[in-house]
């Protein structure tokens, strides 16, 4: 990850950025990405609190960002000591990922579900509300 936001630093430089230039809001937060203790339901969702920058040349890093923001989140909770490895194909291929969009007023919620399984051990399906990046990044209102 920090890869990447190299990349993307340098590249925003060799653009000719000027000091007037500012890093979207998703790559320099200080705060934990996501928030909340639970997950469990729609009720309990864990909040995803960055917004996207709203660029559409940067919607490709910004879902990664997201999936590997949720990914860690499921890994420190569920999957460390478990033998996989935090990013591995191993451990992805213990997710299965879903977007439900729900209408609850005054707009649409988008949650991303992930089902985490481990053979034998647990299955866990832990919600996301992904409504503030997902919003924006659809310019959906």
């Amino acid at each position: 990850m920090r890869a990447l936001l190299a990349v993307l630093a340098a590249a925003a430089g060799g653009l000719g950025c000027t000091a007037g230039c500012r890093e979207p809001r998703w790559m320099v937060s200080t705060l934990p990405p996501i928030r909340g203790t639970n997950g469990t339901s729609i009720e309990t969702a864990l909040k995803v609190i960055r917004y996207p920058s709203g660029d559409p040349e940067s919607k490709k890093y910004e879902e990664e960002w997201l999936r590997g923001a949720e990914e860690n989140w499921i890994y420190t909770r569920y999957a460390q000591g478990s033998g996989l490895q935090r990013g591995s194909d191993a451990f992805k291929s213990h997710l299965d990922r879903r977007v439900e969009e729900r209408y609850i007023r005054p707009y649409r919620h988008y949650y991303d579900v992930i089902t985490f399984t481990l053979s034998g051990v647990a299955t866990n399906e832990i919600y996301f509300d992904a409504t503030n990046f997902r919003r924006a990044q659809m310019h959906v209102y």
